[in-house]
């Protein structure tokens, strides 16, 4: 009982006050960034500080972590894909094949369960994947944030990814003509292509914390790279062709070099969409 009890504590079953304070902010971190990580660690505080309390202090600064760390994947890789399922999300693929040319940018966004979506958006993302494939071999689409496993609480900064119908799309990059298997930023956000240009300087926010990012500051310490024209267009093309692909949102600055009927243009009030492709799936669109 006493277990038990210890247990429904969660962080708090740390021993010291400072160890109950980082407890507490990585499972509220955990919580913001990841939707269920600080839940699936719950329990696992009084397992890791009172069940393992090996006498070698260098076990106990390992193994602790190790099983924070293993609790925490165990549980993002089969607990929560499984009750996703009965809410009607399921994960993007964790890596490309040879049938489903679909892949994160980076394994953050599988890893932090950001890569959730709903069944017929999954499907379409495939399916446009295999199309811009055909026409342009050995094309992989990459995924950065999409959706939580759940439908609430929202993925933040993200205003519209809550539904599960949303998905950004890494644009494709070239160095000195090659195309490369990675973006102008490590993560996809905020590495701007240089072809497009900041349209809303002087722009006055509706929203009371500004959302649209300009990250002037960031942009000579990223990598020289130009927007990969044939890929970005065969990716474009798919998505405009595929049912069930309702809008693909983008920099305007950036149709021209880019058109499709499905082209939005985004407004001021949100994120610089000149590093991404934003897509909204529906099943009013097939």
């Amino acid at each position: 009982m006493r277990l038990v009890g210890l247990i429904l504590l969660g962080p708090l079953a740390v021993r010291t006050w400072w160890g109950k304070m980082l407890a507490l902010a990585l499972t509220l971190i955990l919580t913001v960034v990841t939707q269920v990580g600080g839940l699936l660690l719950w329990p696992i505080w009084a397992l890791a500080f009172r069940a393992f309390n090996p006498r070698a202090r260098w076990q106990k600064l390992l193994g602790r972590p190790m099983i924070l760390l293993a609790a925490y994947l165990i549980g993002m890789n089969s607990l929560v894909p499984w009750s996703a399922h009965y809410a009607g999300r399921t994960p993007l693929p964790s890596y490309a094949t040879d049938d489903i040319p679909v892949e994160p940018l980076h394994l953050i966004y599988p890893l932090l369960g950001r890569n959730y979506v709903r069944f017929h958006a999954r499907d379409r993302l495939i399916q446009a994947a295999q199309h811009a494939e055909r026409s342009h071999p050995d094309l992989t689409i990459q995924y950065l944030d999409s959706g939580f496993p759940f439908p609430w609480p929202p993925l933040l900064p993200h205003l519209s990814h809550s539904d599960g119908q949303k998905v950004d799309i890494a644009l494709a990059f070239a160095k000195d003509g090659e195309p490369v298997p990675y973006a102008r930023s490590p993560i996809g956000y905020w590495g701007f292509a240089k072809e497009s240009r900041e349209r809303c300087q002087g722009h006055q926010s509706r929203f009371p914390i500004p959302l649209r990012w300009d990250f002037a500051w960031l942009q000579p310490l990223l990598p020289d790279l130009d927007l990969d024209l044939s890929a970005n267009r065969a990716m474009v093309r798919a998505f405009d062709k595929t049912p069930g692909v309702c809008t693909i949102l983008l920099e305007p600055t950036l149709h021209n070099l880019l058109p499709a009927r499905k082209l939005r243009a985004n407004s001021c009030n949100v994120a610089r969409h000149d590093d991404h492709l934003h897509l909204r799936f529906g099943t009013a669109c097939e």
